[in-house]
């Protein structure tokens, strides 16, 4: 009486096996999903539950196997088996000995692999022929990124978002930025002063940017307080910021996080008043015109009496010198106002702005 497996040698065999024939990462398991069908001698599908060795080689007929993996019970309905190869034996370790030169690759053109397979427990005998593991295009494509390989049109929309793009790759951990919301968007806070615990996760990196340099001590940090602030570049010796030694606050020699008040430029050379003179004259006389009286008459100013002076009406007396002098004279303190043309008044001087909440990121 013949035997199922007697029957199975007899048995053709047709078969297909998909491939990742590129080295996956290391955390990746690397499978080759197998497929085939196996008739009787009478072209019947076989059915039942077989052993089924399987040998991977580099050549098409003898050899040494790469690799070998047994699977016990392999249920064989209609004909058809399924299994996945590497699922029990390790096709990158398949001696177990940690060592990575005996993995099993596919990536060498030049030398292809083939599959050799076995059903049965009671026998050595190989099916023939063995069955090339042909390399699936779309697999490699998938294992390898080629140059241009990932552009717009291999991106569906929506595909990429911020919440699968690292945070670093697009801003760094103490970014500031303006921002048009009210509250501050996820992985942001807002620069608002608030006082965060740096020990924990979610502020780590934060904390690891700016340390105290905004307020806090050990653990605790404060963010920068940007309300109603503009922002200044740290001057770190470029000698611009003329009074950057008297900055408040601020970490370290850097300062910074160090802030300024408001400051107008004095103007010198002004005074509320000023004192001046005129310039000295000389000796010199005043002559006064009076007319004259009588003959005898006393002058009413005093000057003495006078002669008539040959019927003319007037007399030349003069005062008496006082010497060389000046004369003060002080200019009263007055206030101008001035209105600009492009503007208003105001209780700061400012340039035109427009209100935005700054945001720090986490």
């Amino acid at each position: 009486m013949k035997t199922q497996w007697q029957t199975a040698q007899r048995a053709a065999l047709t078969a297909s096996a998909l491939a990742l024939l590129l080295a996956a990462p290391a955390s990746a398991q690397r499978l080759i999903p197998f497929q085939g069908r196996v008739t009787d001698g009478a072209g019947q599908p076989l059915e039942g539950v077989f052993g089924v060795t399987f040998a991977i080689y580099d050549e098409a007929t003898g050899g040494t196997a790469l690799y070998v993996e047994r699977h016990t019970d392999v249920s064989i309905i209609g004909g058809q088996v399924n299994v996945l190869l590497g699922s029990i034996v390790s096709l990158d370790d398949p001696n177990g000995d940690q060592n990575p030169n005996d993995a099993v690759e596919f990536d060498d053109a030049l030398r292809p692999r083939y599959l050799g397979i076995k059903v049965g427990d009671d026998t050595n005998q190989e099916m023939v022929p063995r069955h090339q593991l042909v390399p699936s295009f779309h697999s490699r494509i998938a294992d390898t990124t080629i140059d241009g390989g990932v552009g717009t049109e291999q991106l569906a929309d929506g595909a990429v978002t911020v919440a699968k793009i690292a945070p670093e790759a697009v801003l760094p951990a103490g970014a500031i930025m303006p921002y048009g919301g009210r509250t501050a968007p996820p992985g942001w806070v807002l620069c608002d002063g608030t006082t965060y615990d740096g020990s924990l996760p979610e502020y780590a990196g934060i904390f690891n940017a700016i340390g105290t340099a905004f307020g806090g001590g050990g653990n605790m940090f404060q963010v920068p307080d940007l309300r109603g602030q503009f922002l200044r570049g740290l001057d770190a010796g470029a000698g611009v910021d003329p009074d950057f030694a008297g900055r408040s606050g601020g970490e370290g020699e850097s300062k910074i996080g160090s802030t300024q008040s408001s400051a107008v430029v004095v103007q010198t050379g002004l005074a509320n008043s000023v004192s001046a003179s005129t310039a000295t004259g000389g000796l010199h006389f005043h002559t006064l015109l009076l007319r004259s009286r009588s003959s005898g008459a006393p002058d009413p100013l005093g000057f003495g009496t006078y002669q008539e002076a040959g019927g003319s009406g007037f007399s030349s007396p003069t005062t008496n010198d006082n010497g060389a002098h000046s004369h003060s004279f002080t200019v009263p303190s007055h206030s101008v106002s001035i209105t600009p043309s492009f503007g208003g008044t105001s209780t700061e001087t400012r340039p035109t702005n427009v209100a935005v909440n700054y945001i720090c990121k986490l």
